[in-house]
């Protein structure tokens, strides 16, 4: 019973929550574009309530308040202080034409497949927990850190990695705020399907003015169904999609308002929000503004500069600031000139070869080229070449048909979207680690691709009566052609179906009833409650089973790490309340326990604001450090395991065991080991 109040506590928060923020989201947009219904009107609304909720969360996470009590009366202090904007009078309509019956057939078969491969997905992370090696190395890590500190004062270190401490945390964030209203992460495995649907909300509001809505959430379908994104993306806490669906929702309020001065003014918001979730959209948002700086109207173009010059460091400036603050420098992994940067700490632990090259130089390698043919395959089909020859071609034709002819807004909203993709696509070529590991890093590409593909859809011959059919044939084909990309898991397609059926038939269960007279109010307010009790119910079960079963399975191969280590794992699901020290791996996400009560920190030595980081050097220092942390269990494994190249173990573990009143409780495989101490530990032994 205490688990049922503890989940329905958690649930009424978030109610609360969202109430808040919807009522305020609702006001704004009635407030700057009034005259807006259906799907944009929809869009503004949950990108405000975005706004809302990251900048309550960075206030008060600036202050050391990011608290579950605190969280939720703010929430209730911003909706009720911006409830009554509403604008006075009405504001302009937007045109609503209608897509073709063949697009929308083929649009909603492809949305259908591609839920379905990130519901399946999700339900394998909500059965053994979250997966992908990005999420248990530090997406996961910083949003429970945050949690457990109410603040983002301190840098989270998981290795001693210079660059990842600084990103951009937005997403993170969200994960953070989720744990601290539920006391779990249950919702973290399910936050990506959310972003998943704005952004094709966005896709669907990008086409709108051209009839071509059908086609162009065809075009972010088959970028969202590439294996790359089922893949890292579903059920993780990985931040791809957040952030190319909050720059889908920027150019979408560029092209839904027809050249209107408040949704172009909008639209810096969802690109503030996208510049802080991830760093590699600074090219495509600084093309988005240029973009619109050259083709506004002049009347709107002062407008855009001042509003985009504001809300844009606004929305998205914090973590940049906080790294300013900290190390003189937002981005103090470059080299800005006079600005001190992170490179200045020339002992750290050595990063994986290669950790930073870019495509440009891999594609300049021996072998590098095969090799991109082999990862892009993988990725995105047998048909890869055809997708990308695709984006490509929409993109130059775009932008070349907006040129050419400057006319009406949508036209010069094509010029947009072009250029802001080609932009993407050379930022790519030439972003650190967009090499590395190529295979898993072609997901930064997919702001181009999506583009590029959209762009296509909106050519003038393509948006036709006649050609958007032949254009929603042409994406269904390289939309399919991504479904037979390398290892795609259809295992759980038989629940997914039933459900499918399930919902169908409560459809037309409501639907019978609702026709009968007098029947449509009862049916209406029948089956709410039968969708809150369903939702209610059914939550409490994922929620039980989730935090039942998460890293409990050493076997489950799709779990990042060896099966040592992820024995590791099932071991700190029965540790609570304890502080781990960790060395040598960065997959850490686990660690934190089955309620993430867990304090996981990596003994290193950090200096000068985190811009040098190094390894602790001698056992006395490595015991100082224990001592210092009243640390209750050490975990130790090769550095960068497991895909460092070291398999022996380490000198951290044998300083480990050296110690007096250290015991170690286990060793798995050849190097993976757990130490308990029972008090501080004694000196360190005379050579």
């Amino acid at each position: 019973m205490p688990a049922v109040a503890e989940y329905l506590t958690g649930v009424a928060l978030l109610a609360v929550l969202a109430g808040s923020l919807g009522v305020g989201a609702v006001s704004v947009r009635a407030r700057l574009v009034p005259g807006w219904a259906g799907a944009p009107a929809r869009l503004v609304e949950v990108l405000v309530a975005l706004a809302l909720l990251v900048g309550l969360g960075e206030v008060l996470g600036a202050f050391g308040l990011l608290l579950a009590v605190p969280f939720v009366l703010g929430a209730v202090f911003v909706g009720a202080g911006v409830w009554g904007v509403r604008a006075k009078r009405p504001g302009r309509k937007l045109s609503l034409p209608t897509p073709d019956r063949l697009s929308r057939f083929l649009a909603a078969g492809a949305v259908a497949a591609v839920a379905a491969d990130w519901a399946l997905r999700t339900r394998d992370a909500l059965a053994h927990g979250m997966a992908n090696v990005d999420s248990l190395w530090y997406h996961g890590p910083y949003a429970a850190r945050f949690a457990q500190d109410g603040d983002f004062a301190a840098f989270a270190y998981t290795q001693p990695d210079p660059v990842t401490p600084f990103y951009p945390a937005l997403a993170e964030l969200v994960h953070a705020i989720g744990i601290v209203l539920l006391g779990h992460d249950t919702l973290s495995p399910l936050l990506n399907l959310g972003w998943l649907g704005l952004a094709l909300l966005a896709a669907w509001c990008i086409g709108r003015p051209y009839g071509a809505q059908a086609t162009s959430v065809l075009a972010l379908a088959t970028v969202a169904g590439s294996y790359v994104m089922v893949f890292s993306q579903a059920g993780e806490a990985t931040n791809d999609m957040a952030g190319l669906a909050l720059f889908l929702g920027a150019v979408a309020l560029v092209a839904s308002g027809d050249g209107d001065r408040r949704a172009l003014a909008l639209a810096a918001l969802p690109a503030g929000l996208a510049v802080g979730t991830k760093v590699s959209l600074l090219a495509p948002v600084l093309a988005l503004f240029a973009g619109l700086l050259v083709l506004s109207g002049r009347g709107a173009r002062r407008t855009v500069a001042l509003s985009w010059a504001v809300v844009v460091p606004v929305a998205g400036g914090f973590w940049y600031a906080r790294n300013l603050v900290a190390t003189g420098n937002p981005l103090p992994w470059l080299d800005l000139g006079p600005l001190p940067s992170i490179e200045a700490g020339a002992a750290v632990q050595a990063p994986a070869t290669g950790w930073d090259t870019t495509l440009a130089h891999l594609l300049g390698q021996d072998g590098g080229a095969a090799l991109v043919r082999a990862g892009l395959r993988y990725d995105l089909g047998p048909l890869w070449w055809a997708i990308a020859a695709a984006a490509l071609a929409g993109l130059v034709a775009g932008l070349a048909w907006a040129a050419r002819q400057r006319g009406d807004w949508p036209d010069r909203v094509l010029g947009i979207v072009a250029s802001a993709g080609l932009v993407s696509a050379a930022a790519y070529l030439f972003t650190p680690q967009s090499g590395t590991s190529f295979v898993w890093n072609v997901r930064h590409a997919t702001p181009a691709l999506a583009l590029g593909l959209i762009a296509l859809a909106l050519l003038p011959p393509l948006r036709t009566r006649t050609g958007r059919p032949v254009a929603a044939l042409l994406l269904t084909a390289l939309f399919v052609s991504t479904q037979f990309a390398t290892a795609v898991d259809f295992t759980l397609a038989g629940s997914a179906g039933a459900a499918a059926a399930a919902t169908l038939a409560a459809a037309g269960a409501w639907a019978l009833a609702a026709r009968k007279r007098g029947g449509r109010a009862i049916a209406r307010a029948s089956l709410a409650g039968l969708l809150v009790a369903g939702l209610l119910t059914a939550g409490y079960f994922i929620h039980r089973d989730y935090l039942d079963g998460r890293y409990t399975d050493p076997t489950h191969a799709r779990i990042a790490g060896d099966e040592p280590l992820r024995r590791v794992y099932a071991w700190a699901r029965g540790v609570e309340d304890a502080r781990i020290a960790v060395f040598g791996t960065q997959l850490q996400y686990p660690l934190y326990g089955r309620d993430l009560s867990n304090r996981v920190r990596y003994l290193h030595r950090s200096e000068n604001n985190g811009r040098e980081v190094r390894l602790l050097a001698t056992c006395e220092k490595w015991r100082e450090a224990i001592v210092e942390g009243d640390v209750d269990y050490v975990v130790t494994t090769p550095v960068r395991h497991p895909f460092g190249a070291a398999r022996t173990e380490p000198r951290e573990a044998r300083w480990t065991r050296s110690l007096r009143g250290v015991r170690e409780l286990e060793r798995r495989g050849e190097a993976v080991s757990i130490f308990r101490l029972d008090g501080p530990p004694g000196p360190c032994p005379r050579p």
